[in-house]
């Protein structure tokens, strides 16, 4: 394996661990929204159901609308099916022999590991069947055919990454006060509704009163 592989290798295990992580935190940063947040999204459904039946949705972790939600996993199974057409002999190889290795009518197999190799394969991940190949004892030497896969395996876990970064529950979690401020701002704005001081954290209760004394100063 060239120098160039092994980087690319590296750099997808650092990623992956990287994207754990991120989930990791996220999950804490949208149940702390929640807690403040979440009785404000209820309400604010009750309300649109009530008017017009339509579906109201916390943006925590909302990144698109249903509809295009549609099209981006119907775009992603069209993906997948040119992916495995085009998939590499040496590839498919390696997923036939984890397989055989993982089937649950294979002795000692297990369904939750083959469906692992299964995924892997679908998506095209060569890092997570490099990993498994690895776990198994499979043998398999890289070569410059496999630096485009390696290559778009990290392109979707650093797009991942930053998907999840862009959402406002990743910056209530990891903002400052002002940008956690501007988060309150955007559930007012969704909701429709008025956050209660005391209904806010501490640290935003007390600066939303600073920001309304200095108000009544200047009128």
């Amino acid at each position: 394996m060239d120098r160039k592989l092994k980087i690319l290798k590296l750099k997808y295990e650092y990623l992956k661990l990287e994207l754990e992580d991120v989930r990791d935190d996220f999950e804490k940063y949208t149940t702390d929204f929640d807690k403040y947040f979440d009785k404000y999204y209820k309400k604010a459904a009750k309300i649109e159901n009530t008017k017009n039946q339509k579906e109201f949705e916390n943006p925590a972790t909302h990144f698109e609308n249903a509809k295009k939600e549609r099209e981006k996993q119907q775009r992603k199974l069209d993906e997948q099916r040119e992916l495995l057409r085009d998939a590499p002999k040496k590839v498919k190889n390696l997923y036939k022999r984890l397989a055989a290795k993982t089937h649950p009518d294979k002795l000692g197999g297990e369904h939750q590991e083959f469906q692992s190799v299964k995924e892997a394969y679908e998506k095209q991940d060569l890092g997570k069947m490099l990993e498994l190949a690895a776990e198994y004892e499979v043998d398999y030497n890289m070569d410059k055919n496999d630096e485009i896969l390696l290559t778009r395996n990290l392109r979707e876990l650093e797009n991942e990454i930053n998907r999840i970064k862009d959402t406002i529950g990743w910056l209530w979690g990891r903002g400052n006060k002002s940008q956690r401020q501007f988060c309150v701002q955007r559930v007012e704005e969704e909701t429709k509704l008025k956050i209660r001081n005391v209904d806010l954290p501490p640290d935003l209760r007390k600066q939303t009163k600073k920001l309304l004394k200095g108000k009544s100063e200047k009128k």
